[in-house]
């Protein structure tokens, strides 16, 4: 940029390093965005698409299944991603408590207070994860602190520095509540070219326990981000299975629905995942972007992250 070798350059996974260098580099304008682009972490319960059946501490809908995967998300440090890692790039970010609305709508308040995911944001994350500690001992009494009874295999995309980092804040936090985390940084975590006999895993191995990545949301439609949830979806990487999910995601993808009706199918979705306890959406993902300051028209795309949304409109 600063040499002109090319005039626009965009991040989805920015650190604060990237905002602090690009913003000190001169006859560079420096955009951040935040659009339907977001963080969630998933746990393993059953068998994906392909049959693979997972064999970890989170399978399956057992009392203590449902008790380990409460726990975990209990002590996962949504706040501590927000403030080291992404509250540098975006001074207004905070934690995400549902994927169906965004902060600073009505819905997004309905759906958390009712389907009770809010209670991810309630208290300090001492008091979350002592509180996982407490759920852990009930299975493996001697648990603590220093030592750890449930081993957890963790897969994330080991490219991003940005992943990297909220990898090893996740294994901190969760030791404290009696698990053990064998982290996997997968240099390709979509894929499957090597049939999920590598040794590194993928969303089609069956030996991964939890999972985090982003989504995007890249238009508004009833149906949003009902593919996590539906037994088949095609965003469903943690088999994830409920035979009423699946009756209100499919009204939600084809009927025409009053608004009222679109919320309350959401938010029963929505408690239907924290009482099985699922997973966790973590934040709204700022996208960093940075141009030659005589490129006239770059703008952030209203939905996603595509830099390129309006090119046509690009001039200097």
């Amino acid at each position: 940029l600063q040499n002109k070798n090319i005039d626009i350059y965009t991040n989805t996974l920015p650190k604060a390093a990237d905002k602090i260098t690009l913003s000190a580099t001169s006859g560079v304008t420096v955009q951040t965005n935040v659009g339907g682009s977001y963080s969630i972490l998933g746990l393993r319960t059953g068998a994906l698409a392909d049959g693979d059946i997972p064999r970890g501490a989170f399978a399956g809908n057992s009392k203590k299944a449902k008790a380990l995967r409460h726990a975990f998300l209990l002590a996962l440090p949504r706040a501590q991603f927000v403030a080291n890692l992404v509250a540098p790039v975006d001074p207004n970010a905070s934690t995400l408590d549902t994927d169906f609305a965004f902060r600073g709508t009505t819905n997004y308040n309905s759906i958390t207070a009712a389907s009770g995911t809010a209670e991810y944001s309630v208290g300090t994350q001492a008091d979350r994860t002592a509180r996982a500690l407490e759920l852990v001992q009930k299975y493996y009494p001697t648990a603590d602190a220093d030592t750890s009874k449930v081993t957890v295999r963790m897969l994330h995309a080991g490219t991003s520095s940005l992943r990297n980092s909220m990898a090893a804040l996740i294994v901190a936090e969760e030791k404290k509540a009696g698990f053990a985390i064998i982290n996997y940084g997968s240099a390709d975590m979509f894929s499957d070219s090597d049939g999920g006999n590598d040794g590194v895993p993928d969303f089609y191995d069956p030996q991964y326990d939890v999972s985090f990545h982003g989504f995007s949301i890249t238009a508004v439609t009833q149906g949003t981000a009902t593919a996590e949830y539906q037994s088949d979806g095609g965003n469903n990487e943690w088999g994830w299975a409920n035979s009423k999910v699946d009756v209100y995601a499919d009204k939600l993808q084809s009927d025409v629905l009053t608004d009222a009706q679109i919320l309350s199918y959401r938010t029963s979705i929505a408690k239907i995942a924290h009482d099985n306890y699922w997973g966790l959406p973590l934040y709204q993902n700022p996208t960093l972007t940075a141009f030659n300051s005589a490129v006239a028209n770059v703008k952030p795309e209203p939905i996603g992250y595509d830099v390129v949304w309006n090119f046509w409109e690009w001039h200097f």
